[in-house]
């Protein structure tokens, strides 16, 4: 038999994990019967040119694997031929389906329910597939309902908002988001300390991580020969630093995001040495290019090309092994767990206090509380377990 298998996604960090999650939950659940994978892309918020630069990269990610190219659903997909205005959700999960062109699947993988409509609809409109959820980043685990017990609204307009939005939902009959019904995940991360309650947890080895990387990596040799040129090019000591989009997400403005990154660099680079850097692949700034001019006159300064910069960095392995590393976000679990690699994380009680505003502050503190905790625990974690769990909040 053949599983059936739609997978969403807003990014190309996600096609690693999600590829780990089909391959391994087959092997394990389904005696690895061969998969017929259908992935959607869609990201709410970004302009439809960047979503269009995003599946170009999820397409040579997965060129290897023989599924259909991955399926992009843009915002204007979204408005007019899936979600019009005043449409009952019946009516929209009936355009949903004849969008995909399918009128069942066996399994559907999503990263966690935070993204909205195309969640909700993959969910919804096939309520006798099999929920799998493969967690943000390599694994991280929470739901919109608990990201809004910790940090819920606040302001009279907020609570109207609220109240509209279930009247809406209430109206068009729109049904509540089904939890998961198992997580396959990388590096299981728990937020809230309640997640994994009702579902079962499988934890993807190593090896197999690794040997989905590499498949990848040799799909893109474009990738390789920019790597190699990097390394050609840059001296020792060399560095590369991730950027996060902290300020396109409004935890930062983009000027103090770029202090803050300069403050790091000088902390922790001896001047004269090699920078490559690399920004999110989801950002819509140019963190970059005002870092490079500040920083030219002390340090040999690279900044990777647009057209590989969106690119995951769990690929770029050579440059990886070849660099020390500065990452404040989750790729400082990832690259320390799967190049067991050092990776030097900057962010503290101090920065987050210099550089973040107030209404910040209590978010930064929790998300630097978590990735520290979680960096300990990789030397004593027995990798089957949830390598993280949360103090509680709700699931």
């Amino acid at each position: 038999m053949t599983r059936r298998c739609l997978v969403y996604i807003y990014g190309p960090q996600h096609i690693i994990p999600a590829i780990c999650a089909v391959r391994w939950f087959g092997s394990v659940k389904c005696n690895g019967e061969a998969e017929d994978v259908n992935i959607l892309l869609h990201m709410p918020g970004l302009p439809d040119e960047i979503i269009l630069k995003l599946q170009e990269i999820a397409i040579n990610l997965t060129s290897a694997l023989n599924w259909p190219e991955p399926r992009l659903i843009t915002n204007i997909d979204v408005q007019t031929k899936i979600k019009p205005r005043f449409s009952r959700y019946k009516s929209v999960s009936f355009r949903f389906k004849e969008l995909l062109g399918r009128k069942s699947f066996d399994e559907i993988y999503y990263p966690h329910d935070l993204v909205g409509t195309i969640v909700e609809l993959c969910i919804s409109s096939y309520p006798d597939a099999k929920r799998i959820i493969f967690g943000d980043g390599m694994g991280q685990l929470y739901s919109k309902k608990y990201l809004e017990f910790k940090n819920p609204q606040s302001g009279y307009m907020d609570l109207i908002s609220v109240v509209k939005e279930k009247i809406i939902n209430f109206l068009k009959g729109k049904p509540d988001p089904c939890s998961p019904n198992f997580v396959v995940a990388i590096l299981p991360m728990d937020w809230s300390g309640y997640f994994l309650n009702n579902s079962e947890l499988l934890v993807v080895p190593l090896h197999c991580v690794q040997e989905i990387i590499s498949d990848c990596v040799r799909n893109i040799p474009d990738i390789e020969s920019y790597i190699k040129f990097l390394l050609e090019t840059t001296h020792e000591p060399r560095f590369l630093i991730l950027l996060t989009n902290l300020s396109d997400v409004k935890l930062i403005t983009p000027e103090s995001e770029i202090a803050l990154n300069l403050e790091i660099i000088y902390n922790n680079i001896p001047k004269k040495s090699s920078i490559i850097i690399k920004r999110h692949p989801l950002s819509r700034t140019s963190l970059e290019k005002s870092l490079k001019s500040y920083l030219s006159n002390d340090y040999d300064i690279h900044i990777i090309s647009p057209e590989y910069d969106r690119y995951p960095v769990e690929i770029w392995n050579d440059l990886i092994i070849n660099s020390n590393i500065i990452s404040f976000a989750s790729s400082c679990i990832s690259i320390q767990y799967i190049f067991e690699k050092p990776v030097i994380y900057t962010m503290n009680e101090k920065t987050i206090r210099k550089f973040f505003p107030e209404k910040s502050w209590k978010l930064m503190e929790d998300a630097h509380m978590q990735y520290q905790s979680q960096l300990n625990n990789l030397a004593t974690w027995d990798k089957k377990s949830v390598l993280w769990i949360g103090k509680g909040g709700e699931a």
